[in-house]
């Protein structure tokens, strides 16, 4: 999965803050189906707890690094909070979530573990 331009933080701010994502088909784990493709940031996995909590595996400039912050998700929105705040477009379809930054449509694929 790939955020394109976002911070090495950036994971950690991806989740919303607070708890709205407990019960909306967002938490849990997942693994990236995207294939690596080069650019300055991607995640490999990551798990949103119910507690709005997130972890991630992230790498940046080709250094792999764990990512954690906390995280909401409502009506299509995807915040995530760590060292910075990054807001997100996400779905849930059949096991598989897609979340896209919408500064520059960069987009990744995760399915549920």
């Amino acid at each position: 999965m790939i955020f394109r331009h976002m911070a090495p933080v950036g994971l950690a701010a991806l989740l919303l803050t607070g708890c709205a994502g407990t019960g909306s088909g967002i938490g849990g784990s997942w693994t990236s189906t995207t294939e690596p493709s080069g650019t300055d940031f991607e995640v490999a996995a990551v798990t949103f707890a119910d507690d709005g909590t997130y972890t991630a595996k992230v790498s940046y400039a080709d250094q792999e690094r764990d990512d954690s912050g906390t995280w909401t998700f409502d009506n299509g929105t995807l915040e995530l909070m760590g060292h910075s705040t990054r807001t997100y477009t996400a779905s849930v379809d059949d096991g598989t979530l897609t979340i896209t930054n919408p500064e520059n449509g960069s987009a990744v694929t995760l399915s549920r573990d």
